[in-house]
């Protein structure tokens, strides 16, 4: 896989994403596994697996759809910082409001 320009660093050590693919051949198509981890502490998104008949190749629609989907998983946060700072500015501006009332 390409390295995205759209992968957030690790959320646990703040290292560098790696995305990975793999592509299995079976009897009656081919299985795409991709995810990501990271290239630090080894902590790794969940697998996007999909499935497809014989004529899938790499850079094909369901190829980047797999990466895209495992490039989401990789960039969801419980909470994003910059949103929980933006949450705690918003309480504070209303506790200030509030003590003038």
């Amino acid at each position: 896989m390409k390295q995205s320009q759209n992968l957030k660093r690790c959320p646990f050590c703040g290292g560098e994403p790696i995305p990975t693919s793999e592509i299995s051949p079976k009897l009656s198509g081919n299985v795409i596994e991709a995810y990501v981890f990271c290239g630090e502490c080894v902590a790794q998104g969940p697998t996007t697996t999909l499935w497809q008949g014989p004529e899938i190749l790499e850079g094909g629609e369901l190829y980047k759809r797999a990466y895209a989907e495992a490039e989401e998983f990789w960039n969801g946060r419980v909470m994003d910082k910059e949103v929980l700072k933006d949450l705690e500015d918003t309480r504070e501006k209303l506790s200030k409001k509030l003590e003038g009332i």
